[in-house]
């Protein structure tokens, strides 16, 4: 499985201050080794972590914190390091829809989302509201303006239909498309 993530893992029981970088996801083999390369038996006796490289999901940065677990983590990534194209555009959504709500959210969430991705819609090439509009209109998504002249169709105003279309269904534009969910809770 490639790895997603590197952390970095220490412990004040562990003797010379040592510490033990770790790729994320790890086996359980090399989470156990980890513990023991700074000489701890449990993840509970951490008491040091960071995330030092995210990878391409550096936009997770703001929901992890001290008591994020490594176990947590690491079944994150395990979920992320198999996502293709799609399914990383639509977890990338998933986050960015829950950062416009006001309550706040960790990794519980994020395994959540990651096990959502399913239950998206994603428009991949498609960054801002005319595009979409234009997306819509010209490939089926609304009849109305299939039988419309192609000097006619050139006229709308394809920014509005963007708009009201990415409104109504809830959705966000991310680095690398546009993402719109139907999204159910896993846990």
């Amino acid at each position: 499985m490639r790895s997603v993530m590197r952390a970095c893992i220490g412990s004040n029981r562990a003797p010379d201050g040592r510490y033990a970088e770790i790729d994320l996801p790890a086996s359980p083999y090399r989470l156990l080794n980890a513990l023991d390369e700074i000489g701890i038996k449990s993840t509970k006796e951490i008491v040091y972590q960071e995330i030092l490289n995210y990878g391409s999901f550096g936009y997770l940065e703001p929901h992890f914190d001290e008591y994020t677990m490594l176990e947590e983590l690491n079944a994150l990534a395990q979920k992320l390091a198999v996502f293709d194209r799609v399914d990383s555009i639509a977890f990338e959504g998933l986050v960015k829809m829950a950062e416009q709500k006001p309550e706040p959210f960790g990794v519980k969430e994020l395994i959540n989302f990651a096990h959502s991705t399913e239950s998206c819609h994603v428009v991949s090439d498609v960054f801002d509201d005319e595009q979409l509009g234009r997306f819509y209109a010209g490939n089926g998504f609304m009849p109305e303006y299939e039988t419309l002249p192609d000097k006619i169709y050139e006229h709308l105003d394809f920014a509005k239909i963007g708009r009201e279309a990415r409104e109504s269904e809830g959705g966000v534009f991310t680095q690398r498309g546009y993402r719109r969910c139907t999204w159910t809770s896993h846990g």
